[in-house]
């Protein structure tokens, strides 16, 4: 919710009560990249692209929702960021996102 080229709030449902819930994104075309060794959930695939970057995290409520925000989002990445949740618990993606 929000704003892009502003303001923005991003939420998930469906996580692991009281787990964490990384929030990744990139910018550009999507493309498969695997998270790499030593991190959690290595070996697990996002459909964001080798520019993955961590935005932030959240704790899941216990219902098991979300929400990081809210966070500045740039008039640049409007149309253009992808945004995908993981949440650690469980090592499960969210569908993709594009920030609009």
């Amino acid at each position: 919710s929000g704003t892009c080229g502003g303001q923005m709030t991003f939420f998930t449902t469906g996580g692991t009560p009281g787990g964490t819930v990384a929030y990744v994104y990139a910018l550009g075309p999507g493309g498969p990249i695997t998270i790499p060794p030593g991190n959690p959930c290595a070996g697990t695939q996002l459909n964001l692209n080798a520019g993955a970057t961590l935005g932030g995290t959240a704790t899941s409520g216990p219902s098991g929702n979300s929400q990081l925000g809210p966070v500045n989002v740039p008039a640049g990445a409007c149309g253009v960021a992808r945004l995908q949740a993981l949440n650690i618990p469980t090592c499960t993606t969210s569908n993709l996102l594009i920030v609009q």
